[in-house]
């Protein structure tokens, strides 16, 4: 499937009106010496294989269960800072499955995808769309966004968990120090890249998972990203998890119908 022009997807907004909304998708350092390369323009070693480590482990995750709790917050000049909630919950078993659940203030929807097919459905307007699609979690993630204008939190994990996908590194970064987010010890990491700031903690021990994300956007002036990260590596799956059954009343949207109306 070839990638949708701006106005086909314009047109698929409008259809998926009831499916898809529009999302709103440095602590201080322990030692100057590390803030000041960080200012410089220096990628600490240690940092840098900090994020190395986490890629490592995360690519030896099959089945697992994550879940985002997360803020947006936007800043306005001369009007109050705003903040908006958004969490999600991803099944997974990779390299090609999922079931997504995610939540605004504003909207709930759930995405499937099980290999063969995405099937996006609006839980509250009772319409989805399926469309073909096929690969790894992070290239169908990636084609959601270009194709469908849909913006998955967390992407990034699936990016620095696949071996194939090609991730930016940061220009700079350094170890903030030692932390605890929900009584677990974590190495609390703050990085550079060239329109984005990061914070990251990533749990001390065997299993470097990411348990706390901070996204600053420098070329959105206002705009703050904020996440608690919770895993379940053993979850529940079944044989339909990542399937979607229609429910009485869901009204199934034709995606040939939206590509037609604008050829």
């Amino acid at each position: 499937m070839t990638a949708f022009s701006t106005t086909a997807r314009a047109a698929l907004a409008i259809a998926l009106a009831g499916c898809l909304a529009a999302q709103p998708g440095f602590a201080q350092a322990q030692t100057q010496a590390a803030a000041t390369n960080a200012e410089a323009g220096g990628l600490d070693a240690d940092a840098a294989a900090a994020l190395d480590r986490m890629g490592a482990h995360l690519r030896t995750l099959q089945r697992f269960e994550v879940t985002s709790e997360s803020r947006v917050e936007k800043s306005f000049e001369n009007s109050p800072t705003l903040e908006f909630r958004q969490d999600a919950r991803f099944l997974v078993q990779m390299p090609d499955s999922m079931a997504v659940d995610l939540t605004t203030d504003r909207t709930h929807r759930k995405v499937f995808y099980d290999g063969k097919q995405m099937t996006i459905v609006g839980m509250t307007a009772a319409k989805y769309i399926s469309v073909p699609m096929q690969g790894s979690i992070s290239d169908v993630l990636t084609r959601a966004y270009n194709e469908l204008g849909l913006d998955f939190p967390l992407q990034d994990l699936f990016r620095w968990g696949s071996a194939a996908a090609v991730v930016d590194k940061p220009t700079a970064g350094f170890r903030v120090g030692d932390s605890m987010v929900r009584g677990q010890k974590a190495g609390h990491y703050a990085f550079r890249m060239p329109d984005v700031d990061f914070q990251i903690w990533l749990a001390e021990g065997s299993e470097p998972l990411p348990l706390r994300m901070v996204i600053t956007r420098r070329d959105i002036p206002g705009l703050r990203y904020s996440t608690d990260i919770l895993w379940n590596l053993r979850p529940t799956i079944g044989a339909s998890s990542f399937r979607y059954q229609p429910r009485p009343g869901d009204q199934a949207i034709d995606i040939a119908q939206v590509k037609a109306a604008v050829r």
